[in-house]
């Protein structure tokens, strides 16, 4: 008996034994190694492609810098409103498309600003039927949703409803979720 178990006993120490060194890929260093250099690949390449995907954008002097285009916010004014009983601010910039292809001025304008007055977001405006409006205003209005060609520069204005009683307007301007400026905008009739 001491035979059979013999051979046995050495063959259940051998398999242990030999199971014991085996390389195994939870516990080697240099599966460990790989997998932390394909993470830190894998994290690397999509920052690339993040950055390639969101253009970047500045905003100061009250102008917004993109590669597709600028936004240079010129003026602000009050004015009549389609509305009954609501006033509007009518903003004014210059828009220059610096994309090689068309672009509508209100789809950079949209991407990139937010109105806000006494911490309510501002809807946009529309012009007055009643033809209280100036043909430049018109013209302004009318040019931010018409296509620009590529290279061209345009004069722009955007609309919000206000109340003229609640105090200045602030446009956030940001790049995805990441506030990238703040211009407050006083309301006057007379500017």
């Amino acid at each position: 008996m001491n035979k059979i178990v013999s051979p046995l006993l050495v063959m259940a120490i051998s398999a242990t034994v030999l199971t014991g060194c085996a390389p195994s890929a939870k516990h080697s260093p240099s599966s460990q190694r790989q997998t932390s250099s394909k993470k830190v690949s894998s994290e690397s390449t999509r920052t690339t492609r993040a950055n390639k995907k969101a253009p970047v954008a500045t905003f100061a002097n009250n102008t917004l810098t993109s590669s597709t285009g600028t936004i240079k916010i010129t003026g602000q004014r009050q004015v009549a409103s389609a509305f009954p009983n609501h006033q509007q601010l009518l903003i004014t910039y210059e828009y220059s498309n610096q994309s090689t292809k068309q672009q509508v001025p209100s789809d950079l304008w949209s991407k990139h600003f937010k109105a806000t007055q006494d911490g309510k977001n501002l809807v946009s405006g529309s012009l007055s039927l009643s033809g209280q409006n100036s043909d430049s205003d018109n013209d302004d209005i009318n040019n931010s949703v018409t296509p620009v060609d590529a290279g061209q520069h345009v004069t722009v204005a955007a609309m919000y409803k206000i109340s003229p009683s609640a105090g200045p307007v602030t446009l956030t301007v940001h790049v995805g979720q990441k506030n990238i400026g703040t211009t407050t905008l006083t309301i006057n009739g007379n500017e």
